[in-house]
């Protein structure tokens, strides 16, 4: 019974601990607070918003280089960004810009294995941006003989 009562305590400390240890982007981003079937995304403050856009793009042995662009207006107060891509074969990177043209962040993901075996190596970017800076955000999709697909998931608080 003590043994049980040990295990359970740790338990109970482990995951307070994990849960404590978040941010408020990380606690959003943790999947407890989007609601897949409906589509909308919780905010630490409890407000509820809408999905604004969800994009996913599929690449085929693909190397050309593309841009996807996310407006943002002078009246948007938060935005909040997932950028999440699977890759079964080639090399991918994605960048994100503001609209001043800095680099905000970026990923590369790149299958290594030659052989038959199949591999899949995914990577993402999740921000959460108070009064995002108004104009057209970039996302850029680099891919180098890439097989997979990108999706991009914007949500704009008003």
């Amino acid at each position: 019974m003590k043994k049980r009562t040990s295990y359970l305590i740790i338990g109970i400390l482990f995951i307070s601990l994990t849960a404590l240890g978040q941010t408020k982007e990380e606690a959003f981003f943790s999947g407890k607070d989007y609601n897949a079937k409906e589509k909308i995304f919780f905010s630490p403050q409890g407000s509820r918003t809408k999905v604004d856009m969800e994009r996913t793009i599929e690449l085929e042995h693909d190397s050309k280089t593309e841009e996807v662009f996310i407006e943002i207006k002078e009246k948007d107060q938060q935005l909040l960004l997932v950028i999440s891509s699977s890759v079964r074969d080639g090399k991918l990177t994605i960048e994100l810009y503001d609209p001043n043209n800095t680099k905000q962040g970026n990923y590369t993901i790149e299958t290594q294995l030659q052989s038959k075996k199949k591999e899949q190596v995914n990577g993402n970017i999740r921000k959460a941006i108070n009064e995002p800076q108004s104009g057209n955000w970039r996302v850029k999709i680099i891919p180098k003989d890439v097989t997979g697909d990108v999706k991009i998931v914007t949500v704009i608080n008003e």
